[in-house]
């Protein structure tokens, strides 16, 4: 699963929006950056012509109508844009500046080249979070959406409880992705912490999962710490590391943190499937996956037993979501509460090495990170499914755990809506 920064970052090297200027913009307004921020936006909003803001050398890779198209897209996904935030100079030809758009604030970098009357040579955006609103506002919009959704904002407390804060279907039962990885971590850290297993013990790559795993151009039986498996498993959720954690500890194992952590409803997520099963059921026929979906726990270990995985190291992950979303009825099953208690049973571990793998990648800009002292995350995706997961502490040591998840059969749709809808949850907790 791939942040909201990620994906708009790597499409978005382009001008930065401000619509009118207000007192803020006004009173930085004399310094080359706040002005030709504001004549980005201008030639964003088609108001000025680009020629005179960007450089030569820019606009021979983004011309003037790319740009337009570009800011169509973004409004599209976060509404008008409105004006200039702020823009903070780093050196004298860079500066990082924030723009307001009607739902989020876009933060980015901006560089001038003094040799050409300081136009601009480089501007994109890192970073969008969302604008703040209350949480019956957050409540309608997740609704808006379509499909089944969720979402949970909770406190753990330390006798146990989960002190819900917003809960909008927090006890939905909703296909979650790679989220199920946490239920890995889980068995991996008990098995670390009864002395079963280590985090610097080298376990031989002998596993194989479809494409699309970052370890897939690893060869066969190459040397990984357990701790690496768990890093990549959680940070880039890759397949195959996953696997192999699997194969380590024993299906069986991983669905003891299952029940040990109360899942609301245990057998939508057993018996627990690896993701080279998931794959090769879905890339199975429609009369086969069905016959899966419908079988008793029993049967479908059965099947499982039964199933031809030799190929999967071939197999083609798009051809099976090639007509959109497939079966989402045999998937990793769980609800926002059940998300709650697995990365409670998680933080009950006290191992450094467990926070450190969650924290990897926070899944959220630099701005909102540092208002956390800690950030566990963990998303998933396929076709018709999203969820991201967060277990967060602030300086005073309380606990939070944010959880949204969309599901949809009958539509492929994108990460952004539930992004921003997942950053104006996070700061329902924030605001506690």
């Amino acid at each position: 699963m791939r942040p909201i920064i990620a994906a708009f970052a790597a499409a978005i090297a382009m001008p930065l929006p401000a619509a009118a200027q207000d007192a803020s913009t006004q009173a930085i307004a004399e310094d080359p950056f706040a002005s030709r921020t504001a004549d980005a936006l201008a030639v964003l909003k088609d108001e000025k012509d680009a020629d005179g803001v960007f450089t030569v050398e820019f606009l021979a890779q983004i011309p003037a109508s790319q740009l337009h198209e570009l800011a169509a897209r973004l409004e599209s996904e976060f509404g008008a844009l409105q004006d200039v935030k702020s823009v903070d100079p780093r050196s004298a030809m860079a500066a990082v500046f924030e723009m307001r758009f009607e739902k989020a604030i876009g933060q980015g970098n901006i560089m001038i080249d003094p040799e050409q009357d300081d136009r601009i040579s480089l501007i994109e955006f890192t970073d969008f979070r969302a604008i703040e609103s209350d949480k019956s506002t957050i409540a309608d919009d997740l609704s808006e959406l379509g499909g089944e959704t969720g979402l949970l904002v909770a406190r753990l407390e330390d006798n146990g409880d989960i002190t819900p804060l917003l809960d909008v279907n927090g006890e939905q039962q909703l296909a979650i992705g790679s989220t199920f990885k946490l239920y890995v971590l889980s068995a991996v850290a008990r098995a670390v912490a009864e002395g079963r297993h280590r985090w610097d013990e080298v376990v031989s790559l002998s596993q194989s999962t479809f494409a699309g795993s970052q370890l897939n151009a690893f060869p066969k039986n190459a040397p990984m710490t357990v701790q690496t498996l768990a890093s990549f498993m959680i940070s880039v959720s890759d397949n195959r590391a996953t696997d192999q954690l699997i194969a380590l500890v024993g299906r069986e194992a991983v669905e003891v943190e299952v029940l040990a952590a109360s899942h609301a409803d245990p057998e939508l997520i057993l018996p627990f499937l690896t993701t080279a099963e998931l794959f090769a059921l879905k890339a199975g026929s429609d009369e086969k996956l069905s016959h899966y979906a419908a079988a008793d726990d029993s049967d479908q270990r059965v099947a499982l037993d039964a199933l031809d995985l030799s190929g999967v190291a071939n197999g083609d992950v798009n051809a099976i979501f090639a007509n959109g979303p497939r079966a989402l009825e045999v998937e990793w099953f769980a609800s926002g509460y059940d998300i709650a208690r697995i990365f409670q049973q998680l933080d009950g571990f006290d191992d450094p090495t467990v926070d450190a793998v969650l924290g990897i990648n926070p899944a959220m800009g630099p701005a909102d990170r540092a208002q956390w002292r800690t950030v566990a995350y963990k998303g998933g995706s396929e076709p018709g499914v999203l969820n991201f997961s967060w277990l967060l502490s602030d300086a005073e040591g309380r606990r939070f755990v944010v959880s949204i998840g969309r599901n949809d059969p009958t539509t492929t749709f994108g990460d952004t809506d539930l992004m921003l809808l997942a950053q104006r949850a996070i700061r329902v907790a924030r605001d506690q």
